[in-house]
């Protein structure tokens, strides 16, 4: 059954006296930014409604690429310069590290993923863009010891691999790999990687990627519970919460949104997660403006439990055909809440979407259906 658009009209909007950078997620409710020192630093909002920026450590202290990457599970932030020298920063050992793996401009570096949060190993991405193909390498870091055990100057390891454009990685040695024939052409078909036991295989959720073409996964809980979207082979467009217990190969596949009549012909891609409470942001597009420009709503579902088909609920406020700069984070006082960079009469501002409002939107639809329904007996 379809449903009319649910629209969260309650917002705040919060004054910005510091300057930061990006916003990522962090610990204890609070999220990670670079304050206007060049410092690692947290990010919170107080009782009161007021911006806190905090110090973690007096590092890097450079004019960094305007961007930041953390890893919370392992308590380390990245950063880099101009895609070149990398800063990573232990917060809990107090270990701040900088390297140049390449000197060179012809390969890029993209923010790194990690390989096995165990033991603190990271894969860095680079990326060579030509006319006619594409080119990856990578380089992995052991930030424990300070340490690379792999450089693409020493193909020990599986040289086919450390030429493949890695998907995903789930944090345990195993990466989810895009496959090539004997010609290095690209297939669109996918396989794990075992770093470990440098072997390729297959199995149900590598059989589903590759079942999609254009495909995109996100992972969305601490559980193995994946956002996958791509499109199917009638061209119908394709998003799905996947719960997948890895070691009996073991896959349910759930749909992400319920279908509503206002987003029918809309596209939606999302881009923000909150694992603990399982709120999920994303953008809407193809809404058109006073000069038929193109412009964004954002959306919020809850799949916390992924088995129960969730409604989404849009904003009012309609943004620029670009995604949105924001994050979730707890607030002391209204619990989960969603928050994006905006500038109101050329000022930098905070506004804020509180996660139960939305849930009041989506209870007081629930209560009015109920009604209706009893009404009709």
């Amino acid at each position: 059954m379809q449903i009319d658009e649910l629209v969260l009209r309650e917002k705040k909007e919060i004054k910005c006296k510091e300057y930061f950078h990006n916003l990522e997620p962090w610990k204890e409710g609070k999220l990670a930014t670079i304050d206007g020192w060049g410092r690692f630093s947290t990010f919170e909002i107080t009782e009161e409604n007021q911006i806190k920026i905090t110090p973690l450590v007096e590092f890097p202290k450079e004019k960094i690429d305007g961007w930041i990457k953390t890893y919370p599970e392992v308590g380390v932030i990245w950063s880099s310069i101009f895609e070149l020298k990398h800063h990573f920063a232990d917060i809990g050992t107090k270990k701040n590290v900088s390297f140049m793996p390449f000197f060179t401009k012809v390969y890029e570096s993209t923010s790194p993923l990690l390989l096995d949060k165990k033991h603190k190993i990271f894969l860095l991405p680079y990326i060579a863009t030509g006319v006619y193909e594409t080119r990856y390498t990578y380089v992995v870091y052991d930030l424990q010891n300070d340490t690379l055990l792999f450089h693409p100057m020493q193909p020990e390891k599986n040289e086919n691999f450390y030429k493949s454009p890695v998907i995903y990685s789930f944090e345990n040695g195993k990466l989810l790999v895009r496959m090539r024939d004997k010609n290095n052409k690209y297939l669109n078909e996918y396989c794990m990687y075992d770093y470990y036991s440098d072997r390729t295989y297959k199995n149900k959720f590598t059989q589903f990627y590759s079942s999609l073409r254009y495909p995109m996964i996100m992972k969305v809980s601490n559980e193995n519970i994946f956002i996958v979207s791509g499109v199917l082979k009638n061209e119908e467009s394709l998003k799905t919460v996947i719960s997948w217990d890895e070691e009996n190969d073991d896959m349910t596949v759930f749909p992400l949104l319920l279908p509503t009549v206002d987003m029918a012909d809309k596209i939606i891609s999302v881009h923000y997660v909150d694992k603990e409470s399982g709120w999920v942001c994303f953008t809407i597009w193809s809404y058109k403006g006073l000069h038929s420009e193109t412009l964004e709503k954002l959306g919020f579902v809850n799949i916390k439990n992924p088995s129960i088909r969730s409604i989404p609920v849009v904003t009012e406020e309609y943004y620029p055909d670009e995604t949105p700069e924001g994050e979730f984070i707890a607030h002391p006082v209204y619990g989960t809440c969603f928050i994006v960079k905006v500038e109101i009469a050329e000022k930098p501002y905070i506004r804020l979407y509180k996660m139960s409002d939305v849930q009041k939107e989506i209870e007081e639809y629930l209560l009015e259906k109920a009604k209706s329904a009893i009404s009709k007996v």
